[in-house]
């Protein structure tokens, strides 16, 4: 059993625009979610990953792109989109916050508990804020990937614009 999402991050066209300014939301998806059970063989993730980006650009011929990012604050740099193909365009640091049971919150939820009658930081994530709701805050990076599904010479054009280094070496676990 495998599944993976396509869709948007929270603010699609700058992502885009940051990335590829001449490029359209209309022009790329997003890898939301990417999961296969443990018992799957080997390279699955790589086989399964191949052909829903192959079914993806069917349905949509007009995407340039799949856009993804892996999770260095999690322990992971990418390597199924490196064995994928995937091109590099670095990392940036991010944050997540850990409650006492361990448990994962994201700094969206964050700033909207903060928001809450009675809690503290009214809407932030200040330091004051997050260890009155009893979490701790942890700084790591997350890996920049996209697939490109356009010809080699618009694919060039395109890493020409960009101000990131789509042809740096990828990360490994000493990275994270």
């Amino acid at each position: 059993s495998a599944v993976v999402t396509f869709g948007w991050g929270v603010r699609p066209l700058h992502t885009i625009r940051k990335a590829f300014p001449s490029l359209q939301t209309k022009a790329y998806l997003e890898i939301g979610k990417l999961c296969l059970r443990d018992e799957c063989p080997r390279n699955s993730e790589t086989w399964f990953l191949s052909r829903a980006i192959r079914l993806c650009h069917s349905v949509f011929p007009e995407l340039a792109l799949i856009w993804t990012w892996a999770d260095g604050i999690l322990g992971k740099p990418g390597y199924v989109y490196q064995a994928a193909n995937f091109a590099y365009g670095g990392y940036i640091w991010t944050e997540t916050y850990l409650d006492a049971a361990g448990i994962r919150v994201h700094p969206r939820t964050v700033q909207g508990l903060s928001r809450k009658p009675g809690a503290a930081g009214r809407g932030t994530r200040s330091a004051d804020a997050t260890e009155a709701m009893g979490l701790t805050k942890w700084w790591g990076k997350q890996f920049r990937y996209v697939f490109p599904l356009c010809g080699k010479r618009r694919w060039r054009a395109l890493m020409h614009e960009s101000p990131f280094d789509w042809t740096q070496p990828y990360p490994k676990d000493h990275d994270l």
